[in-house]
């Protein structure tokens, strides 16, 4: 293996974790699934950040503002997980929230690949994967700037 992919690996584990560590370091976390996506397979899942704040307070809407004016691949939105019974958000794709609010409104379970069909999957995959980097340094640059 080259000293290029070397760094792509590291690369790709370290963006995994990195907007959950920028969150965690301005609001007041109850609780978060730290990993965005999985390194080990990047297409198990459209990549998602979950998490429970104490209390909804000026940097979390500010916070959740400046995610959706992000100019990335995709638009990006924090909201609430209709699931949680505790009150979590996801913060992903606006692609991932539609399929949250149809898996709602049918009350039944269909999978992402099955909803958005393989190619618009990967291309939301891929999208994401490519953003989180730049979205880390968005949100870093706006809270710790």
């Amino acid at each position: 293996m080259n000293s290029g992919a070397n760094f792509m690996i590291e690369s790709v584990k370290e963006n995994e974790t990195s907007i959950a560590k920028v969150i965690r370091s301005i609001l007041p976390i109850e609780w978060m699934r730290f990993n965005m996506y999985n390194s080990e397979d990047l297409y198990r899942h459209i990549p998602f950040l979950t998490f429970r704040v104490k209390c909804e307070n000026d940097v979390f809407i500010a916070l959740k503002k400046s995610v959706e004016e992000f100019n990335g691949n995709e638009k990006w939105q924090m909201f609430r997980d209709p699931f949680s019974k505790k009150g979590n958000y996801i913060l992903s794709v606006v692609a991932l929230k539609h399929l949250y609010e149809a898996r709602s409104a049918r009350e039944e379970f269909f999978s992402e690949k099955s909803y958005f069909g393989e190619k618009e999957y990967i291309k939301f995959c891929d999208n994401a994967l490519d953003d989180i980097p730049k979205l880390f340094e968005y949100i870093q640059a706006r809270f710790n700037g």
